[in-house]
Parts: structure tokens; sequence; C-alpha cells
């Protein structure tokens, strides 16, 4: 069982980095480049929107049926029915919501079509995180793993044949791109319902009021927690493209630096996976618990350094490298918008703590302060600084709110900030900074510089003593442990 979890969760990986980076920096990329600054970001700002009433399409129902449903297979058949109308539901109010919403902040009736298939591409994607939930939760795990990557693969041909064949240069639209995820998401979802359909031997409609409400209150306080970090790590385009005369060119430039900040992100979300069993199944082991937390932060820190100094130092040679239009713009906010991955990755280590923990009160109080502050300092900063001020508003709110979770964290544990984690830390920054600083006044080509950077850096993780590798053994050890734990349990 324990080789079985672990191929599949090697196959899973497999899948989501080699579709989801080409996708990012290949597709997507592509189509910006082709259609724009200006129409992709418009693009860029709604589909942002469409995230900020995201919560009413899941409610917690994806985690609870996967839970239920792994627990005991016969379930299936009497949550599908009830879920399907709840989420058929939900999905209706979060049209009406969203929509309703954007006409009050006064989109014209061009922006609220477009909006409408962004809405109802949304409840599609919603829709087959659901259905995987219970193909996942029937231990069918490359069936998920395939269908978690399959829209991608669907919008990946689609586009590219749009995007290379001279013939078809002629369809390459913001709105045709938003068609082309319309297309791959329903016959992604087509494809998943027949899966479910297979296994649970048909599908029928009904409606539980009282399930319903239940399941609805016992989610209520994820619920609200997604919708306030959706507010402060989604709205940046949305206010930029509403508060600014130029704002669809500002939100498009703002997208180019953005984008590569949501693929490094992937690797901090992976990371919560992997660590919430673990943390759950040790939460009463308070020194284990932190030492663990305190690990996975030093890695993902060393990395978020690495990924700040080289947007810092090289943001030119990268924008260039990737884009047409607006190379210098960009730039300018990638080197300060990539530090936010120091915030996001800390968030994802301490906020899955708390998660486990269950101090859901506490990451909403953070959530509701971060959202009032990126708020504030965007509404102040945007005006100024254009794109640029929305950078520094969310980096000012990433880095504020994830180490708020970090101090509640150790408050709650009752643990003090040792020497053993600040010294590394300190250290390795400082040591990395000077590196780059140094290798700034080479006449090394860039990529040549980067290339040492990363070498050194790697070789000075051991000198800092952020960690060791009898550290990474005892890792990989409480790792299999608990998956092995979670099989048998």
């Amino acid at each position: 069982m324990q080789r079985n979890f672990i191929v599949n969760l090697f196959f899973l990986l497999l899948l989501n980095f080699l579709i989801k980076p080409f996708w990012i920096l290949g597709v997507d990329r592509g189509f910006q480049n082709a259609v724009g600054a200006s129409d992709y970001g418009i693009y860029f700002a709604l589909f942002n929107f469409t995230f900020l009433f995201y919560f009413f399409l899941d409610f917690g129902i994806t985690n609870f049926n996967n839970k239920k449903i792994a627990q005991n297979n016969e379930l299936v058949a009497d949550y599908l029915p009830k879920l399907l109308t709840l989420k058929v539901v939900l999905g209706i109010i979060y049209f009406i919501l969203t929509l309703g919403c954007a006409y009050l902040l006064n989109y014209d009736e061009n922006q609220l079509r477009f909006l409408a298939i962004l809405t109802f591409n949304q409840f599609l994607s919603s829709f087959i995180v659901y259905l995987r939930s219970n193909v996942s939760g029937l231990h069918y795990f490359k069936t998920d793993s395939l269908l978690s990557v399959l829209d991608r693969m669907l919008m990946i041909s689609m586009c590219a044949a749009l995007l290379l064949i001279p013939a078809l240069k002629g369809y390459v639209t913001i709105l045709t791109f938003a068609y082309t995820q319309t297309i791959s998401l329903t016959i992604t979802t087509i494809i998943a319902y027949a899966v479910v359909v297979k296994h649970t031997h048909g599908i029928s409609i009904k409606w539980d009021s009282k399930f319903a409400v239940e399941i609805l209150r016992k989610s209520f306080p994820y619920a609200i927690l997604i919708m306030l970090m959706a507010f402060y790590n989604r709205i940046d385009s949305v206010l930029i493209e509403r508060l600014l005369s130029n704002g669809k060119i500002q939100a498009g430039i703002y997208a180019q630096a953005f984008r590569l900040l949501d693929a490094v992100n992937m690797v901090a979300y992976l990371f919560s996976v992997l660590l919430l069993p673990m943390f759950a199944k040790q939460i009463s082991q308070t020194e284990v618990v932190m030492n663990l937390a305190q690990f996975a932060f030093k890695i993902t820190f060393a990395l978020a350094i690495g990924v700040g100094l080289l947007a810092s130092f090289h943001a030119h040679h990268i924008m260039e490298l990737l884009y047409v239009d607006n190379v210098e713009e960009s730039a300018r906010v990638f080197s300060i918008l990539m530090w936010c991955f120091l915030g996001t990755s800390t968030t994802y280590i301490f906020g899955t703590l708390l998660t486990a923990n269950g101090s859901l009160r506490y990451l909403n109080f953070v959530a509701l302060g971060g959202m009032a502050l990126n708020l504030m300092l965007n509404y102040f900063l945007i005006p100024k600084l254009w794109a640029t001020g929305s950078a520094i508003a969310s980096v000012t709110t990433q880095i504020i709110t994830a180490f708020m979770q970090m101090g509640i964290a150790y408050k709650l544990f009752n643990i003090r900030i040792s020497r053993e984690l600040i010294q590394p830390v300190v250290a390795y920054s400082v040591l990395s900074t000077l590196l780059f600083v140094a290798l700034s006044y080479s006449t090394l080509f860039w990529v040549a510089q980067v290339a040492i950077a990363t070498v050194i850096m790697i070789i000075l993780l051991f000198i800092c003593k952020m960690f060791s590798l009898t550290q990474i053994m005892e890792f990989s050890k409480t790792f299999s442990k608990t998956k092995n734990n979670s099989i048998n349990d």
C-alpha cells in the first residue's frame, strides 16, 4: 500500500510539473504576447474577479466529500446526488453574486458578457474538482491525476494550434482564449462525470435541506477563510483595472510579472499538501511538530531568498526573454512582486500548521487584517505608482500576514523562537545577497551568474547550517511513516 501511494504521488507530481509550467510559461504567455497587454489585462482582471466569490462554489464540500468517501466507499451512492444538487444551487448563487457585484461596479456590457463566460468556466472547474474528490475517495488515484491535468492538456492543444498554424492566426483573440477554456473544461467535466457514473452505477438528483444546512454550517469557517484570502491574493489586478485610466494595460503588465510568481507558488503549495497529514498526525507532540515546521520553513525560505534575489538582479533579462512588449515596466513590477513568495511559502507552512491544529479563528483574524491592509495600500499606491504600487502592496501584505501566522503558531505551541532558527536564516540571507551583489559587478553572462549563484547558495545551505542531511532523512522517514499510518487507518 505504501509503495502504491508513493508511485501515485510521483505520478501526480510528474504530470503537474510537466503540464502546468508548460501552460503558464508557454501557451498562456504566448497568448498574452499575441493579443497584447491591454486585452490580456482585462481578461486577467476579470479572471481574478471571479475568485473573489469562489468560496460559494465549494464551501468546503470537496474536502468533506473526499474524507467521507475515502473512509467509506459505500457513502458515494448516498452523498453524490445530494452534493451534486447542492453544488448546482451554490453555482447559481455564485453566478448571480459575481455578475451582480460587477454590475454595481459599473463594468460595461461587453465586460459583463466576458465575465459571464469566465464565471461559467469557474463553475465547471469547481465541478471537476468535486467529481475528482469522488474518484480519489474511491482510491482511483491515477485516474484522478489524469483528470487533474486533462483540461490543461486540451487547452494547450487548442491554443498551440491557434498560435502555430498560420491559417488560424486570425482567431487569436482574448475571447477565443476564454472559449477554448470553456471547451476544455466542458470536455473534462463530461469525462469526469462519466468516470464517476461508471463506478457508482448511475446518478440521480436529490435535494436534502437538512443535509445541506449541516454541511454548510460545518464548512462555514473554512469558507470565510477562503473568501478573505482570495480578496487579498486576487484583488490587485481588479483594482488596477478599475482605478486607472490605463488600467487594462497596467493589469496586463502586472499579469506578466504575476505569471512567474504563480508558477513558483505551486512548489510551496505541494509542500503544504505533504505537511498537512504530517502535522495532523503529530499535532499533540509539540516539539516534533515545531521542529518539522522549522525545517520546512528553512527549505522554503532558502528557495524564496533565491527567487527574490534572482528577480531583483535579473528582472529585465527574464522579462526580455519571455515577453515582447512592456518589458521595462513589467521588469520593475517583477523585481518587487517575486518577494511575495517569501510570504506565500511561509503561509503554506505555518498556515497549514494552524489549520491542522484547528485554529481557524486565528487564521480568519489574520486574513481579515490582510484584506484590510491590502485594500488600503492598493487604494493609496495604485494611483501614484500604477502596477508597481500594487506589487508593493502585495509584498507588504503577504509578508506581514505570513509572519503573523508564524508568530501565532509559536505562541499557541508555547515555544520561543530560538537562535538555531534565527542565526542560520540571517547568515544565509546576508551571504546570498552579498553573492548576488558581487556577481553583478562581473562581466559574466547573466545566465552564468545565476548558475554560479545557485551552486554556491546550495553550499551555503550547509555552511550556514540551514539544515543537515540527517534532518532531510528524518523528514523522509516522518513522511513515509505518516502516510503508512494514514493508509492503515
